[in-house]
């Protein structure tokens, strides 16, 4: 896990009042997990928020003390925006901020704080959060293979290296196989049986 942290020092009151109210972030070249969103201790907000930049909510958690922790690892896309944002689950309360002209953007390892954000808008000003907890996200499963386009003919497996097809060079499916050809020990699941207009 790597905490992502702007830096920025939330010395000011802000409100109170209702809106959603944070900062903007672009993902770095590597597709992110966001597990988890700081707040400062003098921030009253009762809820973080992920979003889309256009403001549409992606997740939310509650914050216990100053951690708001997300039910399940929520993926951001690479050299894509996002906000986080905090709130008093819509109610009026008093929040914190910099006080505005923070110069963006700020560099963290694996993005970039790159505007503060009031109500799913640009702002100059960073607010409540001081921070988020992500790590990069997983490699697909080396073991998923898909042969085919996804119509007629396809098949998938899904098979732990190394397997043994049981199918000799040079044959088709039917002339090839290996009737004598034991079951691996190895997991072998094929989703779809028949490899339809390839044989």
């Amino acid at each position: 896990m790597v905490t992502e942290s702007h830096g920025e020092n939330l010395s000011s009151n802000d409100g109170p009042r209702a809106q959603k109210k944070g900062y903007e972030i672009t993902i770095g070249s590597s597709e992110l997990q966001i597990t988890a969103v700081y707040k400062d201790s003098n921030s009253n907000a009762t809820k973080a928020y992920l979003e889309q930049e256009n403001g549409t909510v992606i997740a939310t958690a509650d914050f216990v003390g100053n951690t708001a922790t997300f039910s399940s690892a929520q993926t951001m896309e690479a050299s894509t925006v996002y906000r986080i944002e905090c709130d008093d689950d819509g109610s009026s309360y008093t929040g914190r901020n910099d006080g505005g002209g923070t110069s963006f953007p700020i560099a963290g390892s694996l993005l970039s704080f790159t505007n503060g954000s009031f109500s799913s808008v640009d702002n100059t000003s960073i607010y409540d959060s001081t921070g988020i907890e992500v790590n990069i996200a997983p490699s697909p499963d080396p073991g998923h293979i898909e042969v085919g386009t996804g119509g007629v003919g396809t098949k998938i497996l899904d098979r732990e290296w190394p397997f043994e097809s049981g199918l000799t060079a040079g044959t088709t499916k039917q002339e090839g196989r290996d009737p004598d050809l034991k079951e691996s020990n190895t997991k072998s699941t094929v989703l779809e049986e028949e490899f339809k207009g390839l044989t």
